[in-house]
């Protein structure tokens, strides 16, 4: 026996709620959408629709691994101050391993690619250089202007 399936029209009489995450993604979506049509109304040429196109884009699908990097680091990081703590008997010399550790070093790579892919999309090529890096290679032009070491 196979149980009847529910049309499209029926109402749901279950109660549903909706997360705090899809809320903000609702609201970065409705945000972007509002920006980009400002931008397109701005400029009513090919080239103002391949560029508000390419904002909306890079504002709104590319930005999700940005902050689902930034949960997972987050997540990895609970666990590590867990240890650090002393939570469940864990010492500092305990290894971290299985979903904390795919967490940490998973989160931190998905930010960093999707930080690469906002850049082309936005930018128009690839750049590997984080600000961090940048301002480090500053700091030692000024340090030393005539790069001697």
């Amino acid at each position: 026996m196979s149980t009847p399936r529910r049309t499209r029209l029926e109402a749901v009489t279950e109660q549903s709620s909706v997360t705090p995450l899809e809320l903000f993604f609702d609201l970065v979506f409705v945000f972007a959408l509002t920006q980009v049509t400002a931008l397109m109304a701005d400029d009513v040429t090919a080239s103002g629709l391949i560029r508000g196109v390419l904002v909306h884009t890079a504002y709104t699908f590319l930005h999700l691994p940005l902050i689902v990097g930034v949960i997972l680091v987050a997540l990895g990081l609970k666990k590590v101050l867990g240890y650090v703590a002393g939570d469940d008997g864990h010492t500092l010399t305990d290894p971290i391993y299985g979903l904390p550790l795919a967490a940490l070093y998973g989160g931190a790579a998905l930010y960093l690619l999707g930080l690469v892919a906002f850049k082309y999309r936005t930018l128009g090529r690839l750049s590997f250089e984080t600000h961090a890096f940048a301002e480090r290679r500053d700091l030692a032009r000024h340090a030393d202007p005539h790069g001697h070491a």
